[in-house]
């Protein structure tokens, strides 16, 4: 998708032609899907029809968020590490399968030819090659049980998304994923990206994994086309400065008195980082968190957006020209979320503040997807017959 200030007002999400070709599309740990946005604009873009037959996460709120926009054949509150039988063991130090991973019964093992397997599974960064099942916390292998269970679900084309330093967590799991889709066949990239060369007015970056069964257009060629001039935060928040709403969605905040005045301190002396002076104790001295309490810049991308963007001592969040800290609806423009994907429940329910900064601030912004989705998709050739 072009990525403007106007292509993120739009109503309406893209539509495949009459007659475009299926895509089967399965999300794990799906968030309020971020990342299947990304692949319904890369599948659209592509010619298909995308077709979302599974998303599955945890959190109830963010599956309410996915089914009222994407629409999915099946919903699940089961993550990788439920729905896969598999075992690691070595082979000369390399990690191997001790057996071929395994569906267990249920959801997902239902499903027959996968095109695109999508996970932005959580990371603990500690995993050791032990048998998932005798772990006490299952998300410790979840990087390695995402790639097990989309090995085992024979998907064509699989995108992992992660934040970036998963690539050198603790335990390796991403490069133990690597080497086992490597093994099971795949022909794997793995990139960092950050969103604010794409057209995101955000600095984020994100990992992704890339695994297909058959060989892709590589990262290098499709990010050269889809590389966009950097974005100002102000320049795709603008129109919404002043909006008069009682949705949570359009509301910011409300400040604590000293969280207000320090907020007026940054406008009344034209500042964007807020002096150590007029920090609280814990951050005046030695403080290495220089975004917090700070104010976006409004002539430059805005820093990551995370969950705490209601609050100005979780991050830089202070809005560039009101004296208030981002609204959700700020938020979603800022990760790329066009007006026309609803932040609301299955049925239209209204979010609260604390839900939607969640649901916004840990999504993977759609372009980055799109982006990964587009590499992983140029290795299919489907078609209606």
């Amino acid at each position: 998708m072009p990525v403007d200030s106007l292509s993120l007002r739009v109503n309406r999400l893209p539509r495949a032609a009459l007659g475009s070709p299926e895509l089967s599309i399965v999300d794990m740990y799906c968030g309020a899907g971020g990342l299947s946005l990304g692949s319904l604009y890369a599948a659209v873009g592509l010619g298909y029809k995308p077709r979302f037959a599974l998303a599955a996460d945890r959190d109830t709120e963010a599956l309410g968020v996915y089914c009222r926009n994407l629409r999915p054949e099946r919903t699940s509150t089961e993550d990788a590490g439920m729905v896969v039988d598999y075992q690691l063991d070595q082979l000369d130090s390399r990690p191997i399968f001790a057996y071929p991973p395994t569906l267990l019964p249920g959801a997902l093992a239902d499903i027959p030819n996968i095109d695109l397997f999508l996970a932005g599974p959580p990371c603990q960064g500690h995993s050791n090659l032990n048998n998932h099942t005798r772990r006490d916390d299952p998300r410790n292998q979840s990087y390695l049980a995402t790639a097990a269970t989309a090995i085992a679900a024979g998907a064509r084309a699989v995108v992992i998304e992660n934040v970036r330093e998963a690539i050198a967590a603790k335990g390796d799991p991403v490069g133990t994923s690597v080497r086992l889709f490597e093994d099971a066949g795949y022909h794997v990239q793995l990139v960092v990206l950050d969103a604010s060369e794409y057209g995101v007015a955000q600095t984020r970056k994100r990992g992704f994994l890339i695994a297909t069964k058959s060989q892709a257009e590589s990262v290098a060629n499709v990010a050269a086309t889809m590389r966009r001039p950097v974005a100002s935060a102000l320049s795709v928040i603008d129109d919404l400065l002043d909006v008069d709403s009682q949705n949570p969605f359009d509301r910011p905040s409300t400040p604590g008195q000293e969280t207000q005045a320090r907020i007026n301190y940054l406008f009344d002396n034209d500042l964007y980082e807020l002096p150590d002076s007029q920090r609280p104790d814990c951050h005046k001295a030695g403080n290495t968190y220089k975004s917090v309490y700070g104010r976006i810049q409004p002539s430059s991308p805005s820093g990551t957006i995370t969950q705490g963007f209601l609050t100005m001592g979780r991050g830089r969040f202070v809005h560039p020209t009101r004296r208030r800290c981002l609204t959700p609806h700020e938020a979603a423009r800022i990760q790329c979320f066009p007006d026309a994907y609803q932040f609301v429940g299955t049925s239209g329910e209204v979010l609260s503040h604390r839900a939607l900064s969640k649901l916004i601030g840990n999504a993977v912004p759609p372009r980055l997807g799109e982006l990964a989705c587009r590499v992983a998709l140029s290795s299919l050739n489907l078609s209606n017959g």
